[in-house]
């Protein structure tokens, strides 16, 4: 897990060039007085939704995002599915998964609209959604991926 000072130093980089607002993710995992410094000065902290920083924390996030991500590569919105990405992106940094985050940032992986990083990352952090999605492949005329680690 990342610590507050290495979020600063990621929010500072990130904000410059993230026209999606995505750096946001991070910002809520930071302390009230790290936060506050992100924002606008009358942003009220409280209804901003700022959120401890624990693991479990990350993954609800992760594991509440799914089916919104699901839906966009499913609908073959190409803008909306590359935000999610970007999304999962912070949330894997926050927990320091350099494995999924290798497997995010490889181009390749983007086909059918990150169809195969949602699977991923579904398979490790919310396993039930792996199956209940499966047949968006279909959906979308495109291969299943199923592409299974040897253990």
């Amino acid at each position: 897990m990342r610590s507050v000072q290495e979020i600063v130093d990621r929010t500072n980089l990130k904000k410059e060039h993230d026209m999606f607002g995505t750096y946001l993710d991070l910002i809520e995992f930071l302390p009230a007085s790290e936060a506050s410094y992100f924002l606008k000065p009358d942003t009220d902290l409280e209804e901003f939704g700022l959120k401890e920083l624990t693991k479990e924390n990350i993954i609800k996030e992760i594991r509440d995002y799914l089916p919104f991500a699901y839906s966009k590569a499913e609908g073959a919105r190409g803008i909306s599915s590359s935000r999610s990405l970007m999304h999962f992106d912070h949330w894997l940094w926050l927990l320091a998964d350099d494995e999924l985050l290798e497997f995010l940032h490889d181009d390749d992986n983007y086909e059918m609209y990150g169809f195969p990083v949602l699977q991923k990352i579904a398979k490790k952090y919310a396993p039930e959604m792996v199956k209940k999605y499966k047949n968006i492949a279909n959906n979308t005329g495109a291969p299943l991926y199923e592409k299974e680690e040897e253990t």
